[in-house]
């Protein structure tokens, strides 16, 4: 189990069912969770709470899509990780290229989701 009860997990997700199975995936591991559910939000959040510790965003947003946001988050800050996510798997070459960490195709694993969230934060 993570204990990194000082750091943030931010879900970002225009579908408020995907947000709450992320939570579900992830909450026996004590982490804070907060969420979004447009690139814009996320980007501003990212600005203003330096506790976040990674980001966990599906790559069809409204308002600004995840590959646009990941390239303005780290812009403020590159060492924070970015995972997308899309049931598409051909944005995986793009979700490479605008700076992500990680990608994963839907739907989502919890084992793989639950590793990537020791990787990035323990």
């Amino acid at each position: 189990m993570i204990n990194v009860m000082e750091k943030m997990v931010l879900i970002v997700d225009k579908s408020l069912m995907s947000i709450f199975l992320l939570g579900r995936f992830i909450s026996s591991e004590k982490v804070r969770l907060i969420s979004a559910e447009d690139g814009l939000k996320a980007v501003t959040l990212c600005q203003k709470y330096n506790e976040i510790g990674l980001v966990i965003m599906d790559i069809e947003l409204p308002l600004m899509d995840g590959i646009e946001a990941t390239r303005n988050v780290k812009k403020y800050r590159k060492g924070l990780p970015v995972i997308l996510h899309s049931a598409c798997s051909g944005y995986k070459e793009r979700a490479a290229e605008c700076g992500c960490d990680e990608f994963i195709n839907e739907p989502m694993n919890r084992k793989i989701v639950v590793d990537l969230l020791k990787k990035y934060l323990e």
